[in-house]
């Protein structure tokens, strides 16, 4: 960004650069990330993901999964209010995994009993959503996580990746925030 400025490039195109950042950035903070970040991260996804979807659904896939495609500016793809909503949840995470890591020099502070699913709560939690599923989809909901993402119709995969965000966010907010650091990290 300081090169780009430095060189005079103009203020909207440096931002547009910078937030094609983004996806690589809230990918790599969401293993750290606590409970609220996440949860706010996925119900500002699912409305981005929702208005890509008519538009060019291949660009849906790309937000939601690292396989699908290299990451863009979201900000040009969306209308304004959801553009802010995305941004404003990937601002909270940062912010969120900055405070955790500076807050007064000392250790971040345990997480509240259900803040994470154990790992067999979400892998029951990840087979039951995967299952109610599966009858429409087919394989396609075990191929959104997977380099496989790309050889699906970005229709179906669209639709696929919004109904597994959606029933990931209905469930209890520990395995939702398990599901989904699971499902979206890098």
């Amino acid at each position: 960004m300081a090169a780009a400025l430095a060189a005079q490039v103009p203020l909207p195109q440096v931002l547009s650069q910078m937030r094609t950042h983004y996806l690589r950035l809230v990918r790599r903070l969401l293993p750290f990330s606590r409970g609220p970040a996440v949860l706010a991260y996925g119900e500002a996804l699912l409305p981005a993901l929702r208005e890509l979807q008519p538009v060019d659904a291949g660009l849906c896939l790309r937000l939601a999964w690292p396989q699908a495609g290299p990451p863009f500016d979201v900000s040009g793809r969306l209308s304004a209010p959801v553009a802010l909503a995305y941004e404003a949840a990937v601002a909270q995470m940062v912010e969120q995994n900055r405070l955790a890591v500076i807050r007064d020099g000392k250790a971040r502070p345990k997480e509240p009993p259900g803040a994470f699913a154990s790992p067999e709560e979400s892998w029951a939690g990840y087979a039951a959503i995967r299952e109610a599923m599966e009858p429409r989809l087919g394989a396609a909901v075990v191929q959104l996580r997977t380099t496989g993402v790309s050889e699906l119709d970005p229709a179906v995969a669209c639709a696929a990746t919004i109904e597994l965000i959606s029933r990931s966010l209905a469930q209890p907010p520990g395995l939702a925030r398990t599901l989904l650091t699971n499902l979206l990290r890098s």
